[in-house]
This record gives structure tokens, C-alpha cells and sequence, in this order.
């Protein structure tokens, strides 16, 4: 395979003389080194043995501190177990500074077996290194003690692609990774940069791959992926390409006070061309793990920017900034924020689908005891976009399995932006703020479900099919259940302008299949506007506010549908049908200033300006073109909701088995979502909802497969 680099890190350091190479074994107490090489034998530091004689000569820590050292071989350094720290009673400090790579590349430069001892520290910063497929191995694990500390910062490394291979990770793991009390592990202040590469093949690159093994962040602990920087231009991949900063494919722990922090990354993408698929995720989990956030915790993702200009995907590109596969239980003020991350994308072809979603939820989703779950303040602007086939945008989605808040906890979507200019989509588009497709979601005991002043604008979009936005679509086998709980869905803004579809454009605020009971509760739709102009679509138009498939029951409950705007001008279509309200509502529910208008010519199919037409208040239900009037002046007697079998989503889960052999693709574990789209054959007395042709897209996780 044609060899490609993984690059990470700031300048590149010249190579310069050497005093001597490193002897096999390294056991003294202290040792420093500067301009040495390590030998292609490699060099063992014997941690045990330098604690040993530190003590003995009353040095109150081990040290090893090389400068500018050339690596032709590999450093392994052996830290004892538990018990011996405890007998030995020092810290042990290690710093290997401006490193460089020799003319031989050693497969892995720095493998870390043992435990880290309490208040030592490792910490690999700056240098220039090739490597072709892992720069740092923990073959055995990771396990840090109290107050201690791993980093590795402000270096570049330059990975090739693997002979016959698969992955280049910066770090690869092959047992458990455990912080305890006050402990860290970061990488921060790295830059990635790829360029001018032809990958024939398949390529992993991942910051951190934990493999089949668990994550424990414990008692006021850290850990970091901050500050990087990922720069990738004249790149081709031939087949598949996978980025994940973190791949976790068993349980991922975060408790006691504690942090999981990936935050103010950095990408900037520009001439890439990927022959088949692209995976990209932020924090990724698989199938068979869980994940558990708990006690003062949490897991943030935040302050990340991605840039991309000229880029193509010869069939899908799946982004994440955070996909748990696993169930997910959040509880005792716990937290899980995806925020201030914003994305510019411009000159984008996609020869299939494009999935792109800040939070996707592939199983359950539990959150108790005042946690919360939230995606705001993000950002994401596309311009001259090309798609094959379906389009994709989700703030936050789940699919299958069950949705469960209680006690004072918390699912926000609020403050997000989205904004699409001069694009085409081959089929349909689908978007939400919050989608749900599961078995069951409850409410109760003071939990909130907030979707709130989020903002999307779409000028000069051609869509081959149909475009089915939801801001909130809940669908669950059971009924949505709210017991002393709160559904609020308020102030989101839609709009726009010069856009055509091949079939239809239905907008629904509410969407809710079967049915709702909420006891005891507030549910309010208030402030939302969704504005139209200059719109051409060959078949309907689907406004509704809210769209039930049964009842919504409120018993003892405060139920607001206020102040909402459906609005359009310079509009072409066949038929319209639209709704405050596809089901009565509950008779002590506020139906206050709903405004419901729009102006488009059903028999010249021309586009319909204000003046010949009027924005008129038509009455709910009635189906009306500008030329004739109404065709049926009271609402249709049966109204068909969206058929939720148009889309389904196969969700790949990645191998983990640590190899040394070559991996060809994933292993899978498909999950299936289903998207709504409504049918409409208009008649007088039914309203039916058109089945939309399915799309299907492929999402293949990452392997996570480790080198040893």
C-alpha cells in the first residue's frame, strides 16, 4: 500500500548529532539524556528497579529526563504494580521532550505497561516522530493513581499508512483505562496535518483507540482532549476513511466529580476526496458497552470547529459529535453538553447520503436525580452542497429502546443554527431538532423536555423529493407519558426561500405518533415561525402545528398552542393542507393568535404574487388553490399521519478484537430508525399522507481494532 502520513504537532525539528545510544536497560534512580538514540534493539526502563535504588539513596522521586532523543528502536517503560509502589513509597517523574525520529521507524515508539504510582507523572511533550501504527501502546491497560498524571503535548506526529494495515493511532490500548482520585490523562496543544496522500486502502486514524476495554473516570478526575489542531488538504483515500478522536467499545465511566473533556479542537479539510464512505466521530461508543455519568460529573463536548471546503465522498459521509450506541444513564447532577461547536462547509459532494447529527442515540437514554442532557449554541453553515441521494441534519436523534427522565432532570435542544445555501438533493432531506423513535419515553417528577429558539435558513435549495422537518418528532410504541413534567417546544425559527421540490415540503412543529398523556404537567408550542417564499413544489404542501395519530390527553394540565406563524408567499404546488391541531385538544388548551397563511396557484402551476393573491387566513383543514378558491371549506374527516417506514438508518458498530491481521471492514450490529414522511392524495373528505420512497444509509462505525 502507498505509505500516507498522520501528522501531529507545530514545526518540524531538525535531526542533530548524538552523543551515544541508549544502553538495553535503564535502572537507576535518576538518569538524564540529551541528543542520545535509542538503538533498534530498543531500550527497557526498568521503573521497578529505579524506584529501588532511588530510595536507597534517599532521592524523594525517580527521574528520567531525555532531550532530543532520536528513536531508531522502541522505549518500553515497565511500571510496577500497586504493591510495589506502596512498598517503594516515591513518585516516579519521566519527561521526554523534542524527540525525533531515526532513519529506521519502530512500529510503536513508546509502549507503557503496569500502573502509574500515586503523584507520578509521564509526559511526552513536543518532538517530530514518524510511526506507521501507533506512536503510544498500552498493551496491558492504563491504570493512573491517586494524583497522577499522563500527557502528551505539543508534538507532531507523522504516521504511515500501514503495510497491509488498517489503523494509525496516536495512542492504542489492549486492557482497562482507570483514573483514580485526582488523577489526569490529556492530549492537548497537538496539530494533525495530512497532505498531498493517495491511501490505497482502507484508513483509520484515531486519536485515542480504547479497543473492547472500559474507561473508569473517577473521584475529581480529568480526562482531556483539548486544543488540537487537524489539518488535512490533497488527500485521497481510495475506499473507506474513519476519524474518531475517542473509539470506546465497552463501558465508559464517568463519576465522582470527574470530566471528560474534548474540547477547542480544530479541523480544517479542504481538496480531499474519500472513494467511499467517510465515519467521523467525536466520542464514539459501541453496542456492547454502557455508558454511566454520575455524581457531579460530566461529559463535554464543546468549543470544536470544523472547516471544509472541496470535498468529496464517493458514497456516504456520516458525521458525529457524539454517537452512543450503548444505553446511556446519567444521574446525581450529572451532566452530557454538546455545545459551542460550530461547522463551515462549503463545496461539498456526496454521491449518496449524508448524515450529519450532534448527538445520535442508538439505544436507551436514562437521565435521573437532576442531570441533564444538552445541545446548544452549535453551529452549521453549508453552502454549494451536492447530494446523491438523502440529506440528513439532526440536532439531536435517538432511535429504538427508550427515552426516561425523572426527578428534576433535563433534555435541552436550544440555541442551534443551521444555515444551507445553494445546494441540491438528489432525494429527500430530512431535519429535526429533536427526534425520537423508540418503544417508550416517560416523563416525571419535574423533568423537562426543552426545545427552544433554535434557528435553521435555507435559500436556494433543490430537493429531488421531499423535505420532512420536524422540530419535534416523537414516536414510540407505547404512548408519550408526562407525569409533573414540563414539554415545551417555543420560539424556533424556519425559514425559506428560492427552493424547489420534486415532490412535496411538509413542516410539522409537533409530530407525535400515537399519542400523548400528560398529568399534572405544561405542554406548550408557543412563538414558533416557519416563513416561506418563492417555493415550487409538483405535488403539496403540509403545514401542520401539531400532528397527532391519536390523542392528547391532559388531565389536570396547563396546555398553551399560542402564537405560532406558518407563512408563505410566491408559492406553486398542487394542494395544501394544514392544521392548528390534527386532533382535538384537550378543552382547557389555549389556542391564542395561531396565524396560518399562504398564496400559490393550483391551476396555471405559476408562481402566485401577494397582489393576485392575498395572504388569507384560510379556515384548518380546507384545501385551496389561488384560482378557485377553496375545494373543501371543513376539515377532511381522516387524516393519515406521516408513514414511518420512509427511512431507515443501519448503524455498523466497529471490530475490536485486537490483531495484528489485516481488517477489511467492521463487524456489524445494524439499528434500524424510521423517518416520517407524509403521504397526500387530497380529497374533500380525507386527508391521506403520500409514502415516500425509502432511503436507506449505511452508517459503518470505526474499527477499533488494536495493533500489538
Amino acid at each position: 500500500a502507498t505509505r500516507v502520513m498522520c501528522l501531529v504537532g507545530l514545526t518540524l525539528f531538525g535531526l542533530s548529532s548524538h552523543a551515544s545510544n541508549l544502553p538495553p536497560t535503564i535502572s537507576s534512580g535518576t538518569y538524564m539524556s540529551v541528543n542520545d538514540t535509542i538503538p533498534q534493539e530498543g531500550t527497557s526502563v526498568d521503573v521497578d528497579a529505579m524506584l529501588s535504588d532511588a530510595a536507597a539513596s534517599n532521592i524523594p522521586a525517580a527521574v528520567l529526563v531525555t532531550s532530543r532523543l532520536t528513536f531508531l528502536g522502541k522505549l518500553s517503560i515497565m511500571l510496577p504494580n500497586s504493591e510495589a509502589w506502596a512498598v517503594h513509597g516515591i513518585p516516579l517523574r519521566v519527561l521526554i521532550q523534542d524527540g525525533l525520529s531515526g532513519t529506521t521507524l519502530p512500529t510503536t515508539y513508546i509502549v507503557i505497561t503496569g500502573v502509574l504510582g500515586r503523584g507520578s507523572n509521564i509526559t511526552i511533550r513536543g518532538g517530530a516522530y514518524s510511526f506507521t501504527d501507533s506512536f503510544i501502546m498500552f498493551p496491558s491497560g492504563m491504570n493512573l493513581e491517586d494524583a497522577s498524571i499522563f500527557s502528551v503535548e505539543g508534538g507532531m506526529y507523522i504516521g504511515h499508512y500501514p503495510t497491509g494495515g488498517l489503523h494509525t493511532d496516536l495512542v492504542t490500548n489492549n486492557g482497562s483505562i482507570a483514573l483514580a482520585t485526582g488523577s489526569t490523562f490529556e492530549i492537548v496543544n497537538n496539530a494533525m496535518v495530512m497532505s498531498d496522500m493517495d491511501v490505497e486502502g482502507i484508513w483509520h486514524c484515531t486519536t485515542l483507540n480504547a479497543g473492547l476495554f472500559p474507561i473508569s473516570i473517577n473521584a475529581a478526575s480529568v480526562f482531556s482532549i483539548s486544543n488540537n489542531n487537524v489539518t488535512a488538504s490533497k488527500l485521497t483515500v481510495e475506499r473507506e476513511l474513519y476519524w474518531c478522536t475517542i473509539c470506546a467499545s465497552s463501558n465508559l465511566t464517568v463519576s465522582a466529580a470527574s470530566i471528560l473533556s474534548i474540547t477547542n479542537n480544530t479541523a480544517v479539510v479542504s481538496n480531499m476526496n474519500v472513494g467511499t464512505d467517510w465515519e467521523w466521530y467525536t466520542l464514539y461508543t459501541g453496542p456492547t458497552s454502557r455508558v454511566h455519568v454520575g455524581t457531579n460529573s460530566s461529559i463535554s463536548i464543546s468549543s470544536n470547529t470544523v472547516l471544509i471546503s472541496d470535498l468529496t465522498v464517493g458514497n456516504s459521509w456520516h458525521r458525529f459529535e457524539v454517537f452512543f450506541s450503548a444505553p446511556i444513564k446519567a444521574n446525581l447532577s450529572s451532566y452530557i453538553t454538546i455545545m459551542n461547536n460550530s461547522a463551515t462547509l462549503a463545496f461539498i459532494n456526496v454521491g449518496n447520503a449524508w448524515d450529519w447529527s450532534m448527538i445520535s442515540l442508538a439505544s436507551s437514554l436514562e437521565l435521573q436525580a437532576s442531570s441533564t442532557l444538552s445541545s446548544s449554541n452549535n453551529i452549521l453553515a453549508v453552502s454549494n452542497a451536492d447530494v446523491g441521494a438523502s440529506w440528513s441534519l439532526y440536532d439531536l436523534k435517538q432511535i429504538a429502546s427508550s427515552i426516561l427522565l425523572s426527578h428534576f432532570s433535563t433534555i435541552d435542544v436550544s440555541n442551534n443554527a443551521i444555515g444551507v445555501i445553494n445546494a441540491t438533493v438528489g432525494n429527500s432531506w430530512y431535519s429535526s431538532s429533536f427526534y425520537a423513535n423508540q418503544q417508550s419515553m416517560t416523563m416525571s417528577n419535574s423533568s423537562s423536555l426543552s426545545v427552544s429558539n433554535n434557528y435553521m435558513a435555507v435559500v436556494s435549495v433543490t430537493v429531488g423529493a421531499s423535505w420532512n422537518w420536524f422540530t419535534v418528532f416523537i414516536q414510540t410504541s407505547n404512548n408519550f407519558h408526562l407525569e409533573h413534567s414540563a414539554l415545551l417546544i417555543k420560539g424556533n425559527t424556519m425559514s425559506i426561500d428560492d427552493v424547489t421540490f420534486g415532490l412535496g415540503l411538509y413542516w410539522h412543529i409537533f409530530s407525535l405518533v400515537p399519542s400523548l398523556t400528560a398529568t399534572n404537567s405544561v405542554v406548550s408550542v408557543d412563538y414558533n415561525n416557519m416563513s416561506a417564499s418563492v417555493v415550487t413544489m409538483d405535488w403539496m404542501l403540509s403545514w401542520y402545528i401539531v400532528n397527532s395519530q391519536s390523542t392528547i390527553s391532559a388531565p389536570h394540565s396547563a396546555v398553551s398552542i399560542s402564537n405560532n406563524n406558518m407563512g408563505g408567499s410566491n408559492m406553486s404546488m398542487e394542494s395544501c393542507y394544514w392544521y392548528i391541531s390534527t386532533v382535538t385538544l384537550p378543552s382547557q388548551a389555549v389556542q391564542d393568535s395561531n396565524a396560518m397563511s399562504t398564496c400559490y396557484n393550483y391551476v396555471t402551476g405559476n408562481l402566485c404574487t401577494a397582489q393576485s393573491c392575498g395572504n388569507t387566513m384560510f379556515n384548518e383543514g380546507a384545501v385551496w388553490d389561488c384560482v378557485d378558491g377553496p375545494r373543501s371549506t371543513t376539515a377532511p374527516t381522516t387524516t393519515t399521519t406521516p408513514n414511518t417506514t420512509a427511512s431507515t438508518t443501519t448503524t455498523t458498530t466497529p471490530t475490536t478484537t485486537a490483531s495484528t491481521t489485516t481488517t477489511t471492514s467492521p463487524s456489524t450490529t445494524a439499528s434500524t430508525t424510521t423517518t416520517t414522511t407524509p403521504n397526500t392524495t387530497a380529497s374533500t373528505t380525507t386527508t391521506t399522507t403520500p409514502t415516500t420512497t425509502a432511503s436507506t444509509t449505511t452508517t459503518t462505525s470505526p474499527s477499533t481494532t488494536a495493533s500489538t
